[in-house]
């Protein structure tokens, strides 16, 4: 119950300090509204350069305009063009945020286990 526990919080800690960090707060909207367009800083362009490196370790070689999963996108109501990229650096770091997540809680299990002794 508290590796459950400390793994929800991880997690939700983690999101907070991602959204944070990507998300303009009050103040910098209010700055961005008052400069001209061409130089506003968009959180997706972050995204897409972090999850570029990320996507190509996993994208498949093909052709994008008539891939299944490009229509399965088109499907759902996505067509943005960096839909991809997100998809696949997702499908990239997220089984090695969890095997990373198992590999300390269960560190920390035998520690506590040994701790217990």
């Amino acid at each position: 119950m508290i590796y459950a526990a400390c793994i929800f919080f991880l997690v939700t800690l983690g999101s907070l300090i991602l959204l944070l960090g990507l998300l303009p707060n009050r103040s910098q909207r209010r700055l961005q509204e008052l400069e001209p367009s061409g130089e506003k800083t968009d959180w997706v362009t972050k995204v897409i350069g972090i999850a570029s490196p990320l996507a190509r370790l996993s994208i498949p070689e093909g052709n994008w305009e008539t891939s299944p999963l490009r229509i399965k996108f088109i499907n759902a109501g996505i067509r943005n063009t960096n839909a991809p990229v997100i998809f696949y650096a997702a499908k990239t770091l997220l089984p090695l945020v969890f095997a990373l997540a198992g590999y300390v809680g269960r560190c920390w299990q035998i520690w506590v286990l040994s701790a217990m002794r």
